[in-house]
Parts: structure tokens; C-alpha cells; sequence
């Protein structure tokens, strides 16, 4: 019966934490959540300001063209030519999609810390109770960085164009209001 009341203790116990710790985390989480959604807020506010004071409600504001400019005179584009005016849709774009990216950039700041320190902890605890064959967990685990990788790659591409879309989308419709 001693061994019923060490395993109830130790149950009891891991669920105290593990809830303890839900509690913590659902806090930080609400003011980190808090504090991305500010900064999104000011990140839009700040653009919108600056697309106000500039000629043409933005029509002015340019960006690089990701193309290089090439030493060949046959193949060259004058810088000019090489840039492109975001006009009102390429400043809504920055004030919605690229606010929207930083936002979440920092509501995921915390997992460069918390993430490896949260795989070792448990990596430890299974070591203990399940012995060496946790490692073929670790290893499948890293198996995966490639794949998770070349999927963030397509799914950055992919988003890339949604954003030229998007742009493209909000000029021809504030273009067909005024």
C-alpha cells in the first residue's frame, strides 16, 4: 500500500504542477498577445502617418525591385525602372500584412528560449522513466527539421504571393472608388 500512496502522490503532484503551470502560461500569453496587438497598432498607425504625408497619399513610396540590375547594357534597367511605386494598395499592404507579421514574430519571440528548454526537461523526464530508447524519439524528431524547413520555404513563397495579390487587388478597387 505504500507503493498506492508514493504512485497517488506523485499523480497528485504532476497535476498540480502541470496546472501551475497552465495558469502561468495563459498569463504570459495574455499579455504577451496584449503587447503584439499595441505594437501592431502603432506599426499601422505610424505607416498610415507617413503614407498621409506623402505626395499622392502614398502614391510616391517606392521599394527595390527583387530583380538585380545586370552589367550587360542589353539586359540592364535604369534604377528608375527597377523600382516600383507602391501606391495606396502597397501601403495598405504594408499596414495589414507586414504589421500582421511582426505581430506574430513577437508573440512567437519567447519559444527561442522556452522551446529548447521545455524538449530538455522532457527529454530528461523520459530518459528516466522509459531509458535509451527515447532517443529514437529525439532522432525522429530531428528527421523532421528538413521537411518542416522546405515546407516554411513553400509556404513563404506562397504567401509572398498572396501579398502581390493582395496589393493588386487593393489598388484596382481604390482606383474604381476615386
Amino acid at each position: 500500500s505504500l507503493s498506492g500512496v508514493a504512485a497517488l502522490t506523485a499523480v497528485v503532484s504532476l497535476v498540480s504542477v502541470l496546472m501551475f503551470k497552465m495558469v502561468l502560461e495563459n498569463q504570459y500569453f495574455h499579455h504577451v498577445v496584449s503587447c503584439s496587438t499595441q505594437v501592431r497598432g502603432s506599426l499601422s498607425g505610424l505607416i498610415f502617418d507617413k503614407s498621409l504625408r506623402l505626395p499622392g497619399g502614398g502614391s510616391g513610396v517606392t521599394h527595390q525591385d527583387d530583380k538585380k540590375e545586370s552589367d550587360d547594357p542589353l539586359t540592364a534597367t535604369s534604377t528608375s525602372a527597377a523600382k516600383k511605386a507602391l501606391g495606396t494598395g502597397g501601403v495598405l499592404n504594408l499596414m495589414q500584412s507586414d504589421a500582421s507579421i511582426i505581430e506574430n514574430a513577437s508573440m512567437q519571440l519567447h519559444t527561442i528560449w522556452d522551446a529548447p528548454l521545455q524538449i530538455a526537461m522532457y527529454t530528461a523526464l523520459l530518459y528516466k522513466y522509459l531509458g535509451s530508447s527515447v532517443f529514437y524519439g529525439i532522432a525522429v524528431l530531428l528527421m523532421t527539421i528538413p521537411l518542416n524547413s522546405f515546407t516554411l520555404r513553400m509556404l513563404n513563397r506562397l504567401a509572398k504571393h498572396e501579398n502581390e495579390a493582395k496589393d493588386a487587388r487593393t489598388k484596382r478597387t481604390s482606383e474604381s472608388i476615386s
